[in-house]
């Protein structure tokens, strides 16, 4: 009897504090048989923080019919994990950015008949409130989030309709700096192989001002922004914060401070949205970063001074032993390190033959490199133009800054006669 009252009271004293280190996350669906599924809830947890440090026990999602929004069913997920968010670069770490990962999960059944609507489901869960330190919202202290995840019906055309929902998205790792380029690829996996796009979109607020709020069905409420950011223009910056369709999320931050905003992974099959995933996620923006400049990437080819790779192509023959030329790679720091990588956008086989190498003679100067590029001499594609992106970058925090050159080259084939017969005059006799 006394383990069963502690266990209520750790329950109760957690939902009734507030989630000031709760900074984002996302929810996740896994079809495991034919009525068993998974259900994960991902939290972003700030460590940075002492206020409220401890994660919740236990949680509670709701599943609503998108149709009528009609409740359908609730379902608890317990504590699984907790991680630490790792820096891409371990020597960038800083005070004000410690994030761990926070797992909830539970196997639970669902039968397929009773989630047939075709206009399919959404899964909910709601907590408050937000960090009191973002800068792009209206009174964030006050302001609550909600996780949802869209999923189609479990049964079409009396048929059981297997999916899970896209899964292993990629953390906001690493602060970014003021004025300087930020990058991230958010891209996430889809177990089906179903096509995933991706965008912004504005964050949820939750639908009341206490710890844990019931789940409330559509519509929902978004964040309110402060003037001067809006949903087109949720961090600032030039260029402003935005995803490409396959998860690369860009900006260059002209202003310090946290700054949250959401993403939108929608999820195709046969070219019907089918799913729609939406992600929490905020940004550190800090200032002081040392300052530095980008590499250079250039190319040297002997005897063609005048070659520029945006328009011209560089042409081998089959025969040709040696299909090498030179980089060479300016504003560099001292102290920092180089590293160099090769990418090919038109090959479906990767390219681990090609060698990069230091020449032996090279004399690093404060600024500049030289390394030399041989293409392997059985190229797997002969007779057609391919292009590869040759990357060079540098070892600065909190990301590395980096230079593409992109150049196209072509081999053309030996000459391939075909053998000519003859018939001479001797005569031979076979025993």
């Amino acid at each position: 009897m006394k383990k069963l009252l502690v266990i209520f009271l750790l329950t109760f004293l957690t939902t009734i504090s507030q989630a000031f280190h709760i900074v984002g996350g996302e929810i996740e669906f896994e079809y495991i048989r034919d009525g068993r599924y998974r259900i994960t809830l991902i939290q972003y947890f700030d460590r940075a923080q002492t206020t409220n440090p401890r994660p919740d026990v236990s949680l509670k999602i709701y599943i609503f019919r998108n149709g009528d929004n009609q409740l359908m069913s609730i379902h608890r997920l317990f504590f699984d994990s907790e991680n630490n968010v790792e820096y891409t670069n371990d020597n960038c770490i800083i005070d004000g950015l410690l994030t761990s990962q926070i797992v909830y999960s539970a196997e639970i059944s669902l039968a397929p008949t009773d989630y047939s609507s075709a206009e399919g489901y959404y899964i909910q869960w709601e907590r408050f409130s937000r960090n009191e330190d973002i800068q792009n919202i209206v009174n964030p202290s006050g302001t609550g989030i909600t996780y949802v995840l869209e999923i189609p019906p479990l049964m079409k055309n009396g048929v059981v309709f297997r999916n899970s929902s896209p899964r292993l998205f990629q953390p906001l790792r690493d602060y970014a700096c003021l004025n300087r380029f930020y990058y991230v690829d958010l891209s996430g996996e889809d177990l089906d192989g179903d096509s995933l796009v991706y965008s912004l979109t504005v964050p949820l607020n939750s639908s009341a001002a206490v710890a844990v709020p019931i789940p409330q069905r559509k519509p929902h409420i978004e964040v309110l922004f402060r003037s001067g950011f809006s949903a087109a223009n949720m961090l600032g910056g030039s260029p402003p914060l935005q995803i490409s369709e396959n998860g690369r999320l860009t900006v260059r931050p002209d202003q310090t401070g946290l700054y949250i905003f959401g993403v939108r992974i929608e999820e195709y099959r046969a070219g019907e949205k089918i799913g729609e995933t939406r992600r929490d996620l905020q940004l550190l923006v800090v200032d002081n970063c040392a300052i530095t400049e980008s590499p250079i990437l250039a190319i040297d080819i002997e005897n063609k001074l005048d070659f520029n790779p945006e328009t011209d192509t560089l042409i081998y023959t089959a025969s040709d032993r040696k299909k090498c030329f030179s980089l060479a790679t300016s504003s560099i720091n001292i102290g920092e390190s180089i590293s160099f990588r090769v990418e090919a956008r038109n090959l479906e086989t990767e390219l681990t033959d090609i060698d990069i190498f230091f020449y032996n003679d090279t004399i690093v100067t404060t600024n500049q490199i030289e390394v030399g590029v041989c293409i392997p001499s059985c190229f797997p594609l002969i007779d057609e133009t391919f292009l590869l992106d040759f990357i060079v970058s540098n070892d600065v925090c909190p990301l590395p800054l980096m230079d593409t050159l992109s150049l196209m080259i072509y081999i053309e084939s030996l000459p391939n006669n075909s053998p000519v017969a003859s018939i001479n005059s001797n005569t031979f006799v076979l025993n």
